[in-house]
């Protein structure tokens, strides 16, 4: 099923959540990229703000920095 997600953007859904739940292979794909899309989304916030900036530095750019390293660290 193709829709919008909350924010607007393009979104797939399985046309059945079962298909989901029941094949392992998509489930253990999923939980190996979470950390990965969740790095991707902060980072991607940070370039946001340091494109929209103001000052000389945006405020939560150095937090996600530390958040990548950090995540760059364990993997």
């Amino acid at each position: 099923m193709i829709g919008k997600d909350i924010n607007g953007n393009r979104s797939t859904e399985p046309a059945h959540d079962i298909l989901v739940r029941q094949w392992p292979k998509l489930q253990e794909w999923k939980h190996e990229k979470e950390g990965k899309l969740i790095l991707l989304q902060k980072l991607t916030d940070a370039a946001k703000e340091w494109n929209n900036k103001e000052e000389s530095q945006p405020s939560g750019f150095q937090s996600n920095l530390e958040v990548m390293f950090d995540w760059c660290d364990r993997t």
